[in-house]
């Protein structure tokens, strides 16, 4: 453990534990052949410490990969794969279909009190 503190050693645990488990997520996800089994110092070093650029233009990610980079191809397709997972730009994530209940912005003719009683005719 790095500290003889429990509190630090218990947050650096918390951290080890998620970053053992994205890992396992982007190889189970985005990789495949030999860096779908590799060790994570061949992940840091092949994909994660990629001498590579993420631009944005016109609201698009865009990631730039140098052309000569040997693992140009391994990253590409991981970065394909997990934009693949969301959902486009455009594409609206809340339904669209109409409400078959009341907005919730209005009371019900029976809860408005005064206002819903039927006042009487004037004689």
């Amino acid at each position: 453990m790095p500290s003889k503190d429990y509190h630090r050693n218990a947050a650096w645990l918390q951290l080890v534990a998620l970053a053992v488990t994205l890992l396992a997520w982007l190889k189970l996800i985005a990789l495949d052949d030999d860096l779908a089994v590799a060790e994570p110092k061949t992940l840091r070093f092949r994909l994660l410490a990629a001498p590579a650029r993420l631009v944005t233009h016109a609201r698009h990610r865009i990631l730039k990969i140098p052309p000569g980079w040997g693992w140009a191809s391994d990253l590409a397709t991981a970065w394909t794969r997990i934009h693949a997972l969301h959902p486009p730009d455009g594409v609206p994530t809340v339904s669209t279909t109409r409400r078959t209940t009341r907005p919730w912005n209005r009371r019900p003719p029976e809860r408005l009190g005064h206002l819903a009683t039927p006042s009487t005719p004037p004689p």
